[in-house]
């Protein structure tokens, strides 16, 4: 059996819309780039099982302690994919993924879609 297609985002995401004050759109990407790695794999696994282009928005919290950031309350918003163990391994890689953040910054908490399609390279 062939191996699964590679499966990427629509080629533009939507334009974060961050409160003044709060962490600027180029912190926001360095934490959604750390985690992209581990999405990336989660949904190649489940576009196996679940042929055709999907999209899950999750809700968490940018938050920074020291210099490393964390994702906190990690939470499926919206799902085309009504597999559990794909919306597992999404939440388990948020719980799991630190990234580079800015001391002193306060939590924020945002709600971003992840899109993909098969047979498109790139990540999600």
């Amino acid at each position: 059996m062939a191996p699964p297609p590679p499966v990427s985002p629509p080629e533009e995401e939507p334009k974060l819309e961050l409160p003044p004050g709060t962490w600027s759109e180029e912190e926001v990407r360095v934490a959604l780039q750390s985690v992209q790695p581990l999405v990336r794999s989660c949904l190649e696994d489940a576009s196996v099982r679940h042929p055709g282009p999907q999209t899950v928005r999750l809700r968490f919290t940018l938050e920074a302690r020291g210099e490393r950031g964390h994702f906190q309350d990690s939470e499926v918003v919206e799902s085309t994919l009504q597999d559990p163990f794909v919306l597992a391994c999404l939440l388990d890689t948020f719980a799991d993924t630190q990234f580079s953040a800015p001391p002193g910054k306060a939590p924020l908490t945002l709600t971003h879609p992840f899109h993909f399609r098969p047979g498109k390279r790139g990540a999600p």
